[in-house]
Formats: structure tokens, C-alpha cells, sequence
């Protein structure tokens, strides 16, 4: 590259290329529909109506030579077929779970390298948590107290979703791997952590019994077997969920 002067300089840069097996599965999962529209395609040309949103989608797998730029010549739907570049396609789907890090710390090692991309990145997330699913801007006050208290409180919250997070991660108790919201480094995403925890109530019956509402529910039940939390059906008494909460470790 040239500096500032115009004189041509050499940079050095170290690049990181390794592939995860939890970020193919993720990537499988986000491009199913379309790689499913693809093999439909190229099965049976002759049936399908290409949008022109579906062009620029498969722009990058079409035969360039096939191309009539010049007369934008309309080529028949049979067409279609020939002019998806297989070799393209197939390099697509053996791309994923691919990543490739640039630095320009030279010193660094591999596995260093991608721990600390993969810090950047959650700390890029927790942004969009706070800014999403708990709701950081505060919409309904106005002073500089209770503004205060409530970020202090969604930081506290986001605290206990990480907690949470790495709580799943760690156990290896994580959901199916062809859910598109499965976060690949986070088991579940913070938006159903919250679904999940809204839905953990207990319900008074009468005789001063009480029961647990919704423990079959899927991702609670992940949350719940992470902590090692066994909450069998049946009637609990006060001091049966005065147990049940002291048994509880936050942290192991």
C-alpha cells in the first residue's frame, strides 16, 4: 500500500482461517430454504418463476458465459438448468463453517487469535441484547435517577442471561442444532431465555398446595436441566419450594 507521502510500503498481516463444526451447522440452517430452492431449480427448471429477488440471490452461482450482457437477451426457463454453475454451488456448501481473522498482531497465537475474535463478537452481542430483548432505552423516565437505576437494572439482567448462557454452553445440555435461533456460542438466545423464564410460575391450589406451571416447555426445560433443577409433577408444599430455591447454585 502507499502511506501519505505516495511511497509504496509493505504491511504485515496475520490470517487465521479455521472451520467449526457449530458454525457449519448454523449456517446449514440459515441458507435451508434457500439451497432447498436451488436443488428444486435445477431439478425441474420448466416450473419455476424466478422473482427478481431470487436473481441477485443466485446471481453468484450463474455461468457467466451463458450471459448475453449486451442484447439482455431472455434466455427460456429450460435454460435455467444449464446456467447454474454446479462447481459454484458445491464450493458454496463446503465454504460453511469457514472463518477467516486478519490481524495485525503477528505475535499472537492461532487459538488467542480466535478466542479474542470470539470475545469481540459477544461483547457485539450483549449491544443488541440490551438494545432488544431488554429493552435498555428508557422510554417511560425522564430524571437522571431513575434512568440510572434502570440500566442498572437491565445490566443486572444481562449479567444473569450470560450466566445462564455459559451455564448451557458448559453443560452440553443444548437445543436441536436446526433451530435457525440457536446461538452457536450461546445455546440459547437471550429473547428465549426471557420467553422461557416468563413462563417458570407457580400456582397456589387449594389446601395451601402449589404446582409449577410449564416445566415441559422445551427451552425451559434446557435452563432447568443446565442448573441441575429437577421439578417433578406433582403438588409442593411451602416449604417443599423454600427447598427446591435454596437448592439452586448459581455458580459451581
Amino acid at each position: 500500500m502507499k502511506d501519505e507521502s505516495g511511497k509504496p510500503r509493505t504491511i504485515s498481516e496475520l490470517v487465521v482461517v479455521y472451520w467449526s463444526e457449530k458454525f457449519a451447522r448454523r449456517q446449514l440452517a440459515e441458507n435451508k430454504s434457500f439451497l432447498s430452492f436451488i436443488e428444486k431449480l435445477m431439478e425441474h427448471p420448466a416450473s419455476f418463476r424466478v422473482s427478481v429477488t431470487q436473481v441477485k440471490s443466485i446471481r453468484q452461482f450463474l455461468r457467466k458465459e451463458v450471459i448475453n450482457e449486451k442484447t439482455g437477451e431472455v434466455f427460456d426457463s429450460f435454460a435455467l438448468k444449464a446456467m447454474l454453475d454446479t462447481d459454484k454451488i458445491d464450493r458454496y456448501r463446503k465454504s460453511m463453517g469457514y472463518y477467516q481473522i486478519v490481524t495485525s498482531e503477528l505475535n499472537l497465537p492461532p487459538k488467542e487469535v480466535i478466542d479474542k475474535y470470539h470475545g469481540l463478537s459477544r461483547i457485539e452481542e450483549q449491544f443488541r441484547i440490551m438494545k432488544g430483548s431488554l429493552d435498555t432505552h428508557p422510554v417511560y423516565v425522564r430524571s437522571k435517577e431513575h434512568i440510572q437505576a434502570h440500566l442498572l437494572i437491565c445490566m443486572i439482567a444481562l449479567v444473569m442471561v450470560r450466566v445462564i448462557q455459559n451455564r448451557i454452553v458448559d453443560s452440553g445440555i443444548l437445543p436441536s442444532a436446526a433451530d435457525n435461533d440457536v446461538r452457536w456460542t450461546a445455546g440459547l438466545s437471550a429473547e428465549r431465555i426471557q420467553k422461557a423464564l416468563n413462563k417458570w410460575q407457580v400456582e397456589r391450589m387449594p389446601g395451601d398446595f402449589y404446582r409449577f406451571l410449564n416445566i415441559d416447555d422445551s427451552d425451559l426445560k434446557v435452563i432447568l436441566d443446565a442448573f441441575r433443577i429437577s421439578i417433578p409433577f406433582k403438588m409442593f408444599q411451602r416449604g417443599e419450594l423454600k427447598s427446591i430455591k435454596r437448592g439452586i447454585q448459581v455458580f459451581m
